[in-house]
């Protein structure tokens, strides 16, 4: 399994190429707020499976 860093977090492949796609870092601050819950709770696959799509 490829594991990759992300923001400090180890990802597999899969939840990195997720959160590239998604690209939360470039959110407007509304949408940012929205997620912040989520972004403070789920890991980084979960989080990165909810907004993928």
């Amino acid at each position: 399994m490829y594991i990759e860093k992300i923001g400090g977090v180890d990802v597999d492949e899969r939840t990195a190429e997720r959160l590239q796609r998604i690209a939360w870092w470039d959110w407007p601050r509304e949408r940012l707020d929205a997620a912040l819950a989520d972004f403070r709770t789920l890991d980084a696959a979960a989080f990165a499976e909810k907004y993928d799509g």
